[in-house]
């Protein structure tokens, strides 16, 4: 007997992956199987309340994530007062949350590719609300510069998920609008 022909891993981007799908709609002696696109496929299913669902939530958390991001610029005066911040500590829980926003987009990513899009964004919502209400109650301007970081790492976990989620559920003839609209 011949050793099996060594296969190549899988691409890490596939350009049309297949699903197993009948003539017409499934189930067992239905006729016969044929591969069809998951584009086609949700070419077929169409846009419907499954993506305004799905976009609805995105932009929902999109907006919490930004009004977090403009929270401090209207708080230092109260940082100065309440946490006896300096200047430049006010200064640095501002470009913290950008700093973990940066270093969240690259992880998140790799987390949603690993451990798919739906836990990373479950994930990244829930730290990012608990990080967010801690902020409110922290004793000092240094763990809120750490709370902030952490909670920007968890808002840049939160876009590449959501992005890949919304364009992948979307048929292509939407993909421009559903992009646009997060």
């Amino acid at each position: 007997s011949e050793p099996p022909s060594p296969q190549g891993p899988p691409p890490l981007f596939p350009s049309r992956a297949s699903v197993a799908m009948s003539d017409n709609g499934g189930g067992e002696g239905s006729g016969s199987n044929r591969a069809v696109a998951v584009d086609d496929a949700l070419e077929r299913v169409g846009f419907g309340f499954g993506q305004y669902l799905i976009l609805a939530n995105m932009g929902v958390s999109l907006f919490g994530e930004g009004m977090q991001l403009v929270v401090v610029y209207y708080l230092g005066e109260t940082l100065h007062q309440d946490l006896a911040c300096s200047d430049f500590l006010v200064a640095w829980v501002d470009t913290a949350i950008l700093a973990g926003l940066g270093v969240g987009c690259f992880i998140g990513g790799s987390c949603s590719d690993i451990f798919g899009r739906k836990p990373t964004l479950q994930v990244a919502n829930l730290f990012a609300a608990i990080l967010g209400v801690a902020s409110a109650f922290v004793p000092s301007c240094w763990v809120l510069l750490v709370v902030r970081f952490f909670l920007g790492t968890f808002m840049g976990a939160f876009i590449p998920a959501s992005i890949a989620l919304v364009l992948e559920t979307t048929p292509v003839a939407y993909r421009d609008t559903a992009a646009i609209a997060i």
